[in-house]
């Protein structure tokens, strides 16, 4: 299963194209906003976003002043079907998740 997310996984593994998503999780912005939250060249959002399309992890609008990107949250599932496969415990269960995301889960920890 791994193989088939390879585009995904690799596309995450940048801590900017995290932030990326993070920003397009809340609303759709455009090419300008995104760069402007960044302390790197514009080339450099050219490409991390060009790498995030090409995961198809986001999806361009192009009008005739902008592009705007959306998160393409379906593109995800996959993904997030893998990593709660990876948590689930022997009955199942997922545990409850910390309602910061930043912060790691509290809770039994079974290393047998």
């Amino acid at each position: 299963m791994t193989k088939s997310l390879q585009p995904e996984l690799a596309t995450l593994a940048d801590p900017i194209r995290r932030e990326i998503l993070d920003m397009l999780r809340v609303a759709p912005r455009n090419a300008g906003e995104i760069a402007a939250q960044f302390p790197v060249s514009w080339p450099a959002i050219s490409r991390h976003l060009r790498l995030l399309k090409q995961a198809r992890l986001i999806e361009e609008r192009r009008t005739q002043r902008h592009r705007t990107y959306a998160l393409r949250r379906e593109a995800l599932l996959p993904v997030l079907a893998w990593l709660s496969a990876l948590v689930r415990d022997q009955s199942g269960t997922l545990p409850v998740p910390s309602p910061d995301p930043v912060r790691p889960i509290v809770g039994r920890q079974d290393f047998s």
